[in-house]
């Protein structure tokens, strides 16, 4: 797993600034800016000055990086590290992220360079990176009809480890996408439940109903992905980031 530098202090660090210009240079159809650019601020925000060094150390160490992308939405083990204001973080996502709302802290990872669908919960996500990573947002506002969204609408963000970012409700998102070659690995802090399997799905039904895919997962698809495969409405043109 990457050794990139911990930050949560606000910095940009160097090498966040290089990779950057890097990814932009590979990428000159997508609008790709750092978290710290102002831009950032309609999707979300960075929470700093935490204590995330044993979080990241606890997934460096336990996560996997696979060739696939793995989601592990509630670990005990990370939910119990010791966090915020002398908080578990699994507490303190439940009081200053959900406001005494029980909250769930997982895992994703894995070698991902493709868009492949957008997804929303009605609740910020939290997200903690182990390493630099990419995030391909949208705005809610943009959804068409709960059917089709422009892909020509998608913003990229670089995130640098131990950056800690609220992303709002209102804005659509997927899986990271890598920023180096080794792959991504971050923790995701969500409402207790949200992602768990729901009975009586349909992506037949009319309106938003047919984007219901998880307990607080509407999710619209590209075409030939797994989530597509899977019988998620497809509405919109895949992505791919290159590395460079």
């Amino acid at each position: 797993m990457s050794e990139a530098m911990v930050d949560n202090d606000g910095r940009e660090p160097m090498a966040g600034a290089e990779s950057l210009a890097r990814l932009r240079a590979a990428n000159p159809a997508l609008a790709l800016d750092s978290t710290a650019d102002p831009s950032f601020a309609e999707f979300g925000r960075s929470i700093r000055g935490l204590p995330v060094a044993p979080l990241v150390e606890w997934m460096r160490a336990k996560v996997p990086i696979g060739p696939e992308v793995a989601y592990q939405r509630s670990i005990g083990d990370m939910e119990d590290l010791q966090g915020p204001a002398g908080k578990t973080w699994g507490q303190w996502a439940s009081r200053s992220l959900y406001g005494g709302a029980p909250a769930q802290v997982g895992w994703v990872a894995g070698r991902n360079a493709r868009l492949n669908a957008f997804e929303y919960h009605k609740a910020s996500e939290c997200l903690v990176a182990a390493t630099p990573l990419i995030l391909l947002l949208g705005r809610m506002a943009d959804l068409e009809g709960f059917a089709r969204f422009d892909s020509a609408q998608v913003r990229g963000f670089f995130v640098t480890a131990g950056t800690v970012l609220e992303l709002y409700a209102t804005s659509l998102h997927f899986s990271p996408v890598m920023a180096e070659t080794r792959g991504f690995c971050a923790a995701i802090i969500l409402p207790l439940g949200t992602n768990a399997p729901l009975e009586g799905i349909d992506s037949a039904l009319g309106g938003e109903d047919g984007l219901l895919r998880a307990e607080r997962k509407w999710l619209l698809a590209c075409p030939d992905t797994k989530p597509a495969r899977a019988g998620a409405r497809v509405g919109m043109e895949n992505i791919e980031v290159r590395l460079g």
